[in-house]
This record gives C-alpha cells, structure tokens and sequence, in this order.
C-alpha cells in the first residue's frame, strides 16, 4: 500500500520558490497498476521520484507498506529503494560498453548475491523481456526498444514489490511501446505493483487506475 498525504514539494530558483506539487493525497492499495498523466509541468514525475524516494519531501507524507518515507537518512532510503522499488526511466542509463547480461546484473552485484543466484535471476529477467538470446550483446547494439526491455529486466532482478516506470516509452516507436507496455501489464498481474508516469493517454488506459495532475495538484481520479 502507498499512502500520500497533503504531499507539497517546492523548489527554490535563486531567490524564487516554484511549487511543484501542492498538496497532493491519494492512497493505492488493490490496483496492480496505476497511471499519473498531465502535461508536462503537472508534477507527476516529481510525485513518482518522491514516492520512490529519489527526491525529498517539502511537507506532508508518504507511506510505503506501513513505512514513512520522510526523515529517512541517505542510508536508509537507498535501502528502502533496494528493497521496494525498480525504476525504468526514459532514459535507458545503461553502460553501453557493457554486454546485456552485465547490465542486468549489476543491482546483484552491488547486492553481494552469489554467483548461481545472480546467473539465474538474469536468464529469468531476460526471458521475460524477450531478450534472452541478447544476452552476450553489448548494449550499444541494440535498438532503442530492446534497450527499454533490458532496463526492465534489470529493474526487476531484485523482485521489488514495486516498479516505478517514468515516461518509459518517451524516445520509442509506436510497436516498441507496444513491446514494453505488453511487459508492464504482464508485470502488474504477477505480484508487482506497476505505477506508470505517461502523456499518452492510450498507454495509461492499459492501467486500473488513472490519476490525472494539473499545477500539482490531482484534478481527476478514476478507475478504468
């Protein structure tokens, strides 16, 4: 369950302050996958990097399964983000000297899982992104679309109860966001929680639920 509560957020600009969000509250609880749309400015990838605990709280609160996110050291939420949540951002921020298979199982590393562990997680991940057969590809030969997958299976090696997905089909083609909103779905019925930030509205009715933002503020809520 993710509980938020009269979220603000304000960034200061030299001597001026923008409010980026302004009092947001919602709870998700039974829905597998929820979207955050508005144009851009609205607040919702902020609202999505709080909630993973990448950006800091101005006032009010989040609640990730019954644990408050705010006064929470560096320490502290980098493990909560280890633990809880897979990011997959527009940008694919993989190490493209690296092959596939190394990308995916750089969370495992850095985690100290042991070598029979880490083997099997990636095959698993790659198969479910279809790119098993890549994986001894450098990530410089691959196509945009793949490259999405492989950040997919590499946000899920460590099978978090939560995937943040922000913008993620923004640089692809119409048949490789088909690809990955395919994936997604598949993700949000098996055990993961899929929240997705979107500006196209046919991706997000994919979701259960649409939560619409304007000025950081929630304007629309509904299931779909």
């Amino acid at each position: 369950m993710i509980q938020v509560a009269n979220l603000t957020k304000t960034y200061n600009q030299g001597a001026a302050a923008f409010p980026a969000l302004n009092g947001v509250s919602f709870e998700i609880t039974n829905e597998n996958m929820v979207a955050f749309v508005g144009k851009s400015g609205s607040g919702k990838s902020t609202l999505l990097h709080i909630m993973g605990g990448l950006e800091s709280i101005t006032s009010g609160e989040v609640v990730v399964d019954d644990s408050p996110l705010k006064g929470l050291n560096q320490a502290q939420l980098a493990d909560f983000r280890n633990k809880k949540i897979g990011f997959v951002f527009q940008s694919f921020f993989l190490e493209p000297s690296y092959s596939v298979y190394t990308n995916v199982e750089m969370p495992l590393i850095v985690g100290k899982a042991d070598n029979e562990t880490r083997k099997q997680r990636v095959l698993e991940s790659l198969k479910l992104v279809g790119l098993e057969t890549k994986a001894q590809n450098k990530a410089s030969e691959l196509s945009g679309g793949e490259r999405q997958r492989v950040s997919i299976a590499r946000a899920i090696i460590n099978r978090p109860p939560y995937l943040f997905a922000d913008e993620p089909c923004g640089n692809l083609d119409s048949e490789n966001s088909a690809w990955v909103m395919r994936i997604l779905k598949t993700l949000s019925l098996n055990n993961t929680k899929v929240l997705l930030v979107t500006h196209n509205m046919d991706d997000a009715r994919i979701a259960d639920r649409i939560i619409t933002l304007k000025d950081g503020l929630v304007i629309a809520d509904a299931l779909t």
